[in-house]
């Protein structure tokens, strides 16, 4: 008997790519149907990972055997197409970010609901072995209480991927557009990052004031460099600075506490870096400890979980109510500078 989830790709461009195969490599599901507007693209990715290829979303959507979708799409596409998906009695699995906006991101939520669908979302890197452990040794009390948290994210993209990404596989001018991306280095990248830190910490976030700005993208309406100061509601402080545009890479992700602190790698990566003022299990006391930890295929975790919940083995992996937690902070940021002050949860739009 196959147990597997049979999916729909909605959306078959670059990240479509990596999705369908770590849903190969896990083994938990089968592609039926590879749905995008540029027929060539639905044409490759089907030939590659199986299924149909179609450029209509009716073809997945009106298919008894599609199950479940993958979205991958734009991030102005996300809601619409959760909606008619969950209308269709699909279950879906989005792409990050949840929305543009949370009115956005609401109306998916209560879409699914409505439907009896499960509902997740693709923010993978907090099932990473590094993101685990700190989890972990934070609830040990390994650095004392938490009192703050840095995300500091600053890269250089080349300009190609404004109109491409970073494999060109499909030309397209979202990327630039304020209404279509939801953002810039904020919603794009960091949206992982704030995710990492909330699901690490548990912390509720309270306020938010920032200041940003497009510097060196030409053509587009999203910031290329911002920065975030943050409050949480245990009075935990937090700081975010990221930038897309600058040269000379650094990625600085930590978590500070009252005897200690940890530290990230890039994209959180091994070794994680744990500091200890006093004994802790092995760790070493005053000094940093790197704990190195096998690399995981991440996307493969969620979309295994994902099928396993949709089998009645467990629940899905992120919910859409998890994942509105990082884009309430996001929109929290934009609002603030649209502002002129600090914006305070609840967030209203």
């Amino acid at each position: 008997m196959n147990d597997k989830v049979r999916f729909g790709m909605v959306g078959c461009g670059e990240i479509a790519v990596q999705s369908a195969k770590s849903l190969a490599d896990c083994g938990a599901g089968e592609i039926v149907v590879a749905m995008d507007p540029v027929r060539d693209v639905a044409d490759d990715l089907a030939r590659r990972f199986g299924g149909r290829a179609t450029t209509r979303l009716e073809d997945v959507l009106g298919d008894a055997r599609v199950q479940a979708v993958i979205i991958s799409t734009p991030h102005y596409l996300h809601a619409p197409l959760t909606i008619q998906s969950a209308a269709a009695g699909k279950h879906v699995l989005v792409e990050k970010p949840l929305a543009c906006d949370l009115k956005q991101a609401d109306a998916m939520l209560s879409a699914c609901a409505k439907a009896g669908v499960q509902f997740a979302v693709l923010l993978p890197l907090r099932f990473e072995p590094t993101v685990q452990e700190a989890k972990r040794l934070l609830a040990a009390g390994a650095i004392g209480k938490l009192v703050g948290l840095q995300v500091r994210s600053m890269s250089a993209k080349p300009a190609a991927y404004w109109r491409g990404g970073y494999s060109g596989r499909v030309q397209t001018d979202w990327r630039l557009s304020k209404e279509k991306s939801g953002g810039g280095v904020l919603t794009i990248n960091c949206t992982h990052n704030l995710d990492v830190m909330l699901h690490v910490t548990g912390l509720v976030f309270k306020r938010a004031y920032a200041e940003y700005g497009n510097f060196s993208t030409p053509d587009a309406e999203v910031e290329d460099l911002i920065t975030v100061n943050l409050r949480f509601a245990g009075n935990e402080i937090g700081w975010l600075q990221s930038g897309s545009a600058i040269h000379g890479q650094e990625f600085a992700d930590r978590l500070y506490g009252t005897r200690g602190q940890i530290s990230f790698g890039h994209m959180y990566a091994s070794p994680l870096r744990v500091f200890v003022t006093e004994p802790f299990e092995a760790l070493q006391v005053k000094t940093w400890n790197d704990i190195a930890l096998p690399k995981v295929d991440t996307r493969a975790v969620v979309i295994a979980r994902f099928a396993q919940a949709l089998r009645g083995e467990g629940s899905v992996p992120v919910s859409g109510q998890e994942a509105r937690q990082a884009l309430e902070i996001v929109r929290a940021a934009y609002l603030s500078q649209e502002r002129g002050q600090p914006v305070e949860a609840p967030v209203r739009e």
